[in-house]
């Protein structure tokens, strides 16, 4: 994730944790909006910021969900990405289909 922030948004969080239980996949970035981000959420625009990472992260999403489908060898059946200002925190999560069973008991 910080590569691919790094790549399509200019700057990567300082601070990521990503948790994988069972059928879902949540990155947790922090700290990775960029100067101009920082200015805008100062000069109280913090929504222009969230409205135009939301639809970054959407034009991004099949390079988000082909990274966790090489990583996980698993199909990304949902994506769902949020952000915030204060503190400066990303979300990035997604569902995954269930594991294919190869007939063998």
């Amino acid at each position: 994730m910080v590569g691919l922030y790094k790549r399509y948004f200019g700057k990567g969080p300082t601070r990521v944790r990503a948790h994988y239980q069972g059928d879902v996949v949540t990155c947790v970035l922090r700290d990775g909006f960029t100067r101009a981000d920082q200015t805008l959420i100062e000069a109280g625009r913090h929504e222009t910021v969230i409205q135009q990472r939301h639809q970054l992260q959407l034009a991004v999403r099949d390079e988000f969900t082909s990274a966790i489908e090489r990583i996980t060898g698993r199909k990304v059946i949902g994506f769902f990405s949020g952000s915030q200002p204060e503190p400066a925190i990303e979300v990035e999560v997604f569902v995954l289909a269930p594991p294919e069973r190869d007939g063998s008991a």
